[in-house]
């Protein structure tokens, strides 16, 4: 009796132990699925590596598209090259601070500065003025729009994050423009 009664004492006591296992493995996030969100200490999410890779390539391109601009206010002779950059500001400025209330919503860490290719071709335009900063200008705004609309095309159809991949689809048309309008300028420019 004793071997019974120290037997079933035996599995009364290991039954604690076993489901504070079971809770412990349900709790941990899916590791190695790839494409998701995890959870991480102190209930942030990291993104999906696609996801994050959009996020920092959308930052850092408003980043970039808002700091040209600034500079054609100061270093483009045409109106109409102003009033584009005036555009690509507050549109651009708008995008930001769209991405970084989703950013700040889902716990993701955004760039703060444009990438080091980015400056380089900032550094080169600030080196023009007027017409022929003009006429640079516009080819990179078209240049960085093309990219731009891929990326974010790509972003509203393969991302897994929901306010991400809809983020892309809501500033696609404004890209467009934007890319539109430079190309259009452009020619004017070149007449």
């Amino acid at each position: 009796m004793n071997t019974k009664r120290s037997w079933v004492m035996g599995v009364l006591a290991s039954l604690p132990l076993a489901g504070s296992v079971a809770v412990a493995q349900t709790a941990q996030p899916p590791r190695g699925l790839p494409n998701t969100p995890m959870a991480q200490p102190g209930g942030t999410m990291k993104l999906a590596e696609k996801d994050q890779a959009f996020v920092d390539k959308a930052a850092t391109s408003n980043l970039a598209e808002i700091k040209t601009a600034q500079l054609a206010l100061d270093r483009a002779s045409s109106p109409e090259v102003k009033r584009y950059a005036q555009m690509i500001i507050e549109d651009h400025q708008k995008a930001m601070d769209q991405l970084k209330k989703i950013a700040q919503d889902e716990g993701i860490t955004l760039p703060t500065d444009v990438t080091p290719e980015q400056q380089h071709r900032i550094d080169k335009l600030s080196k023009l003025q007027g017409p022929a900063f003009d006429q640079m200008f516009l080819k990179e705004m078209a240049k960085s729009h093309d990219d731009a609309v891929k990326t974010f095309q790509r972003a509203a159809n393969e991302l897994n994050d929901p306010q991400l991949r809809s983020y892309a689809e809501n500033t696609l048309p404004t890209l467009r423009e934007h890319d539109i309008k430079a190309k259009e300028d452009l020619k004017m420019e070149a007449k």
